[in-house]
């Protein structure tokens, strides 16, 4: 069974790999590899990880950046 360390310890490696994420494409990766127990739709109907995944990952990771500075 897959744990929520897992999903975050890929998701972390994926980080490290690329600049930034984008949801929805971690969504279909996490779904198709760990399974939709990880996945949840949120107030506007999208796609997203759960909250639960991100608990293993530290925050600096996860500050949103301005797209205009680059």
């Amino acid at each position: 069974m897959t744990t929520a360390a897992e999903v975050a310890r890929w998701m972390l490696a994926q980080l490290n790999e690329e600049e930034y994420l984008y949801q929805h494409y971690v969504v279909a990766e996490i779904e198709e590899r760990f399974g939709e127990a990880f996945i949840y739709y949120n107030a506007n109907g999208n796609p997203a990880v759960f909250q639960g995944s991100f608990e293993r990952i530290p925050q600096p990771h996860w500050r949103r950046r301005d797209l205009e500075s680059r």
